[in-house]
């Protein structure tokens, strides 16, 4: 019984002295970040170092007593990708800088792209001469060092901020001094793990909307016709940094060799075949932008806009107006009624590191994923045809309700002089009646071959340019198989521009009465409810 005791005695001292030792470090290492402040969202080669102080991350050791150190390597882990490596970009490369004291010689050792940590080598040794010797390490001259690590860039894209790597060590090939091809840490303690690496993560672009900067002339949204009528040539949008860093070009980049500027690149949809959108950089708040395509259209349908000159990269966003300055249509045939949008997203667009071949993209830097801001509505192609209102008209008893109707597309001023293009059209009525205790059923009426109500139409139902065509209501109302008597108003939709029209009530024995045909900007350009633009402008 007695030895019993004494036994498990001795067990309980051993394991008290066992479990001090291993608790005892003798090399503690602490980790400091020196994160960059903002990066963008989207950008595949965020780097986790700050570019405009030059510094890294500081990784700082000191040696607590004089046992033996096996070092092995240390292991900084990230969230996301890492997306360069230990030779690219070869001006700002994933490297040790200033390894001084006790890391003096660490590098390196290894750089895993898909699981996002970097490995760097610590040397084993002591301060002790006898026990250096004795397990063939290296004599420390000192009991402190300092690594820092530069150049590590991450893919940003899902991250949140902030962004921090984490700091441990790991077995593996250890640097000076160390015996084996794997060392296992021994006597070695990080005593801070977190390293913040991206302080803040913003978009690289804030806004793209139609519009012009301060004291430029806003150009509003183009139009055209589907006759090919080119209404308005002229648009404008305004892009906007998202943050103050987003926009740099190549000498902004932390100082060291990308291959382009950090650009936005702009996709416009919508463009008919044959139309050509020719647009240019109106003015920028910084730098001297430049467009990579002027000339516009459905097979060339972006432009990656470019610095190429200091960014500026101050308290205030950045921001650049795009023209559109002119607008080619074809020489024949009609448009399809649409509209042509643009949208806006950093560029280049890439992966930097792709996951299959395990290789890292050198052939651009940075590299951003491709999430579009916008689409912002450019253009407007709108129906070759004419809104008209007819506010009151009646069939009654003797009252019936005459109607004008013009195509002035034909007039004497030519093209070159600003004149319409000749087209002919065919004509839809769409008539609201009152009844007894509101409103009453709509129905409509469209001219074709077989209807040809009153006098002037063509043989196929459509009204030619220079042509006028007059009609009774009593005689629309027939051929719209209505019976009856209607009092209302009536839309009469021309399928050509330049409609004008009159219509009179008359009894035709003693009462005529005019009342104006009114012209209603088209409601594809501007609605008559909802949006900017839903005042109502009426004509003759």
């Amino acid at each position: 019984m007695l030895k019993s005791k004494l036994f498990f005695g001795l067990m309980a001292a051993v394991m008290v002295l066992a479990l001090a030792q291993s608790g005892y470090a003798q090399l503690q290492i602490s980790g400091t970040g020196n994160p960059t402040p903002r990066e963008t969202d989207t950008s595949r080669t965020a780097e986790t170092n700050d570019p405009e102080s030059g510094n890294g991350i500081i990784i700082t050791g000191a040696i607590l007593s004089d046992a033996f150190i096996t070092g092995g390597r240390l292991r900084i882990d990230w969230p996301g990708m890492i997306t360069n490596s230990a030779g690219f970009p070869a001006a700002d490369a994933i490297r040790v800088t200033s390894a001084t004291g006790i890391f003096t010689g660490s590098t390196i050792a290894s750089v895993d792209n898909d699981d996002a940590r970097i490995e760097i080598t610590v040397p084993c040794g002591s301060t002790n001469a006898g026990i250096a010797t004795a397990l063939n390490g290296q004599l420390f001259a000192t009991t402190t060092g300092t690594i820092i690590i530069m150049g590590v860039r991450l893919d940003a894209v899902g991250l949140t901020a902030p962004v921090s790597g984490t700091l441990s060590t790991q077995s593996g090939s250890g640097g000076t001094g160390c015996v084996g091809a794997s060392v296992s840490p021994t006597n070695v303690l990080v005593s801070t793990t977190s390293i913040e690496s991206i302080t803040a993560l913003a978009p690289g672009i804030g806004s793209l909307a139609v519009g012009a900067r301060t004291g430029q002339t806003n150009q509003g949204t183009a139009t055209v016709f589907t006759n090919r009528t080119v209404a308005d040539p002229l648009a404008s949008i305004v892009i906007t940094e998202g943050n103050r860093t987003a926009w740099f070009d190549l000498a902004q980049f932390a100082g060291s060799s990308p291959v382009n500027d950090a650009q936005v690149r702009l996709t416009f949809s919508g463009i008919p075949t044959g139309v050509t959108l020719n647009i240019g950089v109106q003015d920028s708040s910084s730098g001297s932008p430049t467009l990579s395509r002027t000339a516009i259209t459905t097979a060339n349908n972006t432009s990656t806009i470019s610095w190429g000159a200091a960014v500026s990269t101050g308290s205030t966003l950045d921001s650049v107006q795009i023209n559109v300055s002119s607008i080619v249509v074809p020489s024949s045939g009609s448009l399809t009624a649409g509209s042509i949008t643009v949208s806006a997203t950093m560029a280049p667009v890439g992966v930097g590191f792709d996951i299959d071949t395990q290789v890292v993209d050198t052939s651009s830097l940075p590299r951003f994923s491709d999430q579009q801001v916008g689409p912002a509505v450019i253009a407007t192609i709108s129906p070759a045809n004419t809104t008209l209102l007819v506010p009151f008209a009646v069939r009654d008893g003797a009252f019936d309700t005459g109607v004008s109707l013009a195509n002035t597309t034909a007039d004497p001023f030519g093209a070159a002089t600003g004149g319409a293009t000749a087209q002919a059209g065919s004509i839809r009525l769409n008539f609201f009646p009152r009844a007894a205790s509101g409103a009453g059923t709509a129905f409509t009426l469209t001219t074709s071959s077989t209807v040809r109500p009153g006098i002037g139409l063509s043989s196929d139902g459509t009204l030619a340019a220079g042509s006028t065509w007059t009609v009774l209501l009593s005689e629309l109302l027939t051929a719209a198989g209505q019976t009856g008597a209607f009092t209302g108003y009536i839309f009469i939709q021309t399928d050509f521009l330049n409609a004008h029209g009159a219509p009179f009530v008359s009894d035709f024995r003693n009462f005529t009465s005019f009342s104006p045909m009114l012209v209603l900007p088209s409601p594809g350009i501007s609605p008559r409810t909802g949006g900017a633009n839903a005042v109502e402008t009426l004509t003759f």
